[in-house]
């Protein structure tokens, strides 16, 4: 077995069978499909084990090989269905008429009969888009959700810093506008951590779009700061599957062992979505950096489980907003019961969304 790649000469894994890095052979596979102009069994079943944003890269990179501002053969058209088809990709993923519908309609009269006939029929139910699933949560609960003039949102913050001011009266003293902010992006975390556990969506292929997204949304509201204090609370989480009930990081043989795992697990899926959204792209460095920090935000959700019967999950998110609140000063428990009830239904109504969502 050899101990690096005969390519690029980085080290290999250790379980790795094969005499050159997954980079280097995902490269030699795009070149031999661009050269040959064929996708053979094997290639295709080894490439499904990727994410579908790697199989879009693929395909976006044999079509600019290919010379999107020539008009395309038909040899060239067919390897590109045939991409298209054996990974699922949709006609949208590709951008089929704007890239493919240009060359038929130049040799067909310019008729959708023939853009119809010729294109992969993928589209029999309408296209579930995670960016959009993710905007119309955000718009409808958390931005733009007024009624009559009223901030929704801001009046239900008010009603939530009312009831723990309350039942702990120096809560009164904290400033307003930061307790919005921290728990506008505490509620837009938790939508990510339910994103992440339902069954439909806790895949690579919907959290790390919705990861992007969310930080491209919040820009477009100019309101990256919320992005800033997300990656608080989402480390509070990544905590919380390596801590026990009473906010403990697990020790002895079994919690080391627990430990190692979980983080041998986060460091090797960053690494792997990295290489694949992030490396050998042709992108500023500060998107680079922002991409990191979305990759790095799903990588430490990994592990943690909100449903745990001792609720450590939401008592560490507890600890995060009283230490950015109150400078470390603890609550007392009535408000933390109270603020614990707000953070299980942030999830609770995330969830339910989720669960009528691409139906």
């Amino acid at each position: 077995m050899a101990n690096s790649c005969e390519i690029c000469k980085t080290k290999l894994p250790g379980n790795s069978r094969g005499t050159i890095c997954r980079k280097c052979w995902l490269r030699k596979t795009q070149n031999e499909i661009i050269t040959t102009k064929t996708i053979t069994e094997e290639q295709i079943k080894l490439l499904k084990r990727e994410s579908k944003g790697l199989q879009s890269y693929l395909y976006s990179n044999v079509y600019e090989a290919f010379g999107p501002d020539k008009k395309l053969g038909q040899g060239e058209i067919y390897i590109l269905n045939e991409i298209q088809n054996a990974f699922g990709l949709s006609n949208k993923d590709v951008r089929y008429k704007e890239r493919i519908g240009q060359h038929i309609n130049s040799s067909t009269g310019n008729t959708e009969d023939a853009l119809s006939a010729l294109s992969p029929q993928l589209e029999s139910k309408p296209e579930f888009r995670i960016g959009e699933c993710c905007r119309q949560f955000y718009d409808k609960n958390i931005f733009n959700g007024t009624t009559v003039g009223k901030d929704v949102w801001y009046d239900l913050l008010d009603t939530y810093f009312k009831s723990i001011a309350e039942v702990d009266q120096s809560f009164s003293s904290i400033d307003q506008e930061l307790f919005r902010n921290e728990m506008t992006a505490l509620r837009m975390v938790l939508f990510a951590f339910a994103l992440g556990c339902a069954k439909k969506f806790n895949t690579d292929e919907f959290t790390l779009p919705a990861s992007f997204f969310t930080s491209g949304y919040l820009k477009e509201k100019g309101r990256l700061d919320i992005f800033d204090i997300m990656s608080a609370y989402n480390r509070a989480i990544a905590r919380s599957a390596i801590m026990d009930a009473n906010l403990q990081k697990y020790s002895g043989k079994t919690g080391n062992a627990l430990i190692i795992r979980v983080n041998d697990l986060r460091s090797r899926m960053a690494l792997k979505w990295a290489d694949i959204y992030v490396s050998d792209r042709v992108i500023p460095l500060q998107e680079q950096k922002n991409k990191v920090s979305c990759i790095n935000m799903v990588a430490n959700r990994l592990g943690t489980d909100i449903e745990r019967e001792d609720g450590v999950a939401v008592k560490s998110l507890c600890a995060e907003i009283a230490t950015r609140l109150r400078d470390g000063e603890n609550l007392n428990s009535e408000a933390i019961s109270k603020l614990s009830a707000i953070i299980f239904d942030f999830y609770r109504g995330a969830e339910e969304y989720l669960e009528s969502a691409g139906t």
